[in-house]
């Protein structure tokens, strides 16, 4: 609970919107907000790399580990996010957004999210169904090319964008 609110209290101070920081990108040019993304990809995946080396490293059962988890990519997922984006400008905010605001008291984002609801359980019902038809073989880069590669790949194409953009920001 408390971490939950300290989390929404940062939230909602820093008015944190994926809805909205990637249209500041695309419509203004700002990258703030897709700098700070890169960084809290870079955070989390550092944590969740260290989680999959500990759990492959002492032999743990194969349900803990997230790599079993991963989900193949297809139309489904292309179609879901464009749903999922539009979903996002009509309600003038991304998930996090909804929450805060409903947060905040806003009753008009409890629409909002009996919406992600309905849209989320219905999506579940027949997700099977696209994965059969639309999905590629997922791909979990440390089984392909080994860790030491997925580590130099992922954090140095996330390490040339984030310095990209800043150097980006500094010549305008």
């Amino acid at each position: 609970m408390l971490l939950g609110g300290l989390a929404g209290f940062a939230l909602q101070r820093s008015n944190f919107c994926f809805a909205s920081g990637m249209m500041n990108f695309f419509m203004f040019g700002k990258i703030n907000f897709l700098r700070s993304l890169i960084l809290l990809l870079v955070l989390s995946s550092a944590g969740f790399m260290v989680y999959e080396l500990f759990l492959e490293r002492t032999g743990a059962a194969s349900a803990l580990r997230l790599s079993e988890a991963a989900v193949s990519p297809g139309l489904h997922t292309l179609l879901g996010g464009v749903i999922f984006g539009l979903g996002m400008v009509m309600a003038g905010s991304c998930v996090v957004g909804m929450l805060m605001r409903i947060g905040e008291g806003s009753v008009t984002f409890l629409l909002v999210l009996a919406g992600v609801v309905a849209g989320s359980s219905l999506g579940s019902l027949h997700l099977s169904w696209w994965r059969d038809i639309f999905a590629f073989e997922a791909v979990y880069l440390p089984s392909f090319l080994g860790w030491p590669l997925t580590i130099v790949l992922y954090f140095g194409l996330l390490s040339f964008l984030y310095f990209y953009l800043g150097r980006r920001k500094k010549h305008k």
